[in-house]
């Protein structure tokens, strides 16, 4: 299998994520010291300020390192259990990457969307793609994110997407995400690694998933760490499961290990591309040529021409990519035939039960719902 990628940050994060000593490290160390000032002051500016409140029960949901831990189908799963037990839910999400002007800024009321994955960012355009029923709302400040989901939309279970590090927010539930491949990298904060606070600091969760824990034979090792670490925090494991394959003639064959055996070009734009890949050949797929871009890459046309003429060129059957980038393609791509990408369900390993009795319970214990906010 051939691997091509050009993006200096996914290089970047593959050195970052191991325990290594590099030539550069000289020079990321400064930056990393005066990154963990500025966070030491920040987290300590807030708990002496506090943190503006939202008339409503706030769960966070976010991660210690800079992406890839699996935020968005975490989200998804926790937001339709929450519509499902009858509460008006919001997401609320800075929409990274997205090119939208305004101060608030609704993707979804959950009917209609009304931006592109350009617009809004292609992880906040997924879940309103995936998730009828939940407004979902972009702002830098998810407090009149969440404001304007209260006043237009009646919610009062917000979910903040990506927010561990967002302490401008008030929370009433804060979970953790940590990959269970790789939790911290070098354990070094940004740049010199990939954590984007201090491991001390997950003190400040109330709950740890340990996610892609399914073939992990350390898990359960790292499970009882953190539990000697962090006693009293419940830790759950989660996989992402390969769900179905969706081609571009709108055939979805529900058991994406039909894929064994047969040839395919692959690429993406993610936080971490080596796990689709990892995906794919544990589905079986002979993948001949895997091509890596940036995170959040916008595809353009000539792009899509060149990784078309490579399939055919090499014989694939499929040319295959995330649903993460899907929705970043251009509908001119979408209509090719042989496209098609790999939908993920997010699968927590320990029971779902626990998980939800988890975010219930801090639910009932939650006061001051029938206040109105300043």
């Amino acid at each position: 299998m051939i691997v091509q990628g050009d993006d200096f940050l996914t290089a970047w994060w593959q050195r970052q994520s191991e325990k290594t000593w590099s030539a550069f490290a000289p020079l990321l160390a400064p930056l990393a010291f005066a990154y963990l000032a500025a966070i030491t002051l920040r987290c300590g500016y807030f708990r002496r300020k506090g943190s503006r409140r939202l008339p409503g029960y706030v769960v966070s949901i976010g991660n210690l390192s800079l992406g890839g831990t699996g935020k968005t189908p975490a989200v998804s799963m926790t937001a339709q259990w929450a519509l499902k037990e009858g509460h008006r839910v919001a997401i609320l999400s800075r929409g990274y990457g997205g090119r939208y002007k305004e101060s608030v800024f609704v993707l979804s009321n959950g009917r209609d969307i009304f931006g592109t994955p350009l617009e809004g960012g292609d992880e906040p355009y997924l879940l309103a793609k995936s998730l009828p029923g939940v407004p979902v709302i972009l702002s830098r400040d998810r407090y009149l994110a969440g404001m304007m989901g209260y006043k237009r939309f009646g919610s009062r279970f917000f979910i903040l997407d990506d927010g561990f590090q967002h302490l401008a927010l008030g929370r009433d539930l804060d979970i953790l995400l940590l990959d269970g491949n790789n939790p911290f990298g070098n354990r070094r904060l940004f740049p010199w690694g990939p954590l984007r606070e201090p491991i001390r600091n997950m003190e400040r969760a109330d709950g740890i998933i340990l996610t892609r824990a399914g073939k992990n034979s350390r898990i359960i090792s790292l499970h009882d760490c953190l539990a000697a670490r962090f006693p009293g925090k419940p830790i759950f494991r989660s996989d992402h499961i390969p769900d179905k394959l969706v081609l571009s003639n709108g055939s979805v064959m529900e058991d994406p290990g039909s894929l064994k055996e047969k040839k395919v070009v692959a690429f993406s734009g993610i936080a971490r591309p080596g796990a689709f890949r990892e995906t794919l050949q544990r589905l079986g797929a002979r993948v001949l040529f895997f091509k890596v871009f940036k995170d959040h890459h916008p595809f353009r046309s000539h792009e899509m021409a060149w990784l078309f003429s490579k399939s055919q060129q090499l014989g694939a059957e499929y040319l295959l990519t995330t649903e993460k980038d899907w929705v970043r393609l251009d509908d001119e791509a979408k209509r090719r035939d042989g496209l098609g990408y790999i939908s993920i369900r997010f699968s927590l390993l320990s029971r779902e039960e626990d998980y939800f009795s988890f975010i219930s319970k801090g639910l009932q214990s939650w006061r001051g719902t029938q206040e109105e906010p300043n």
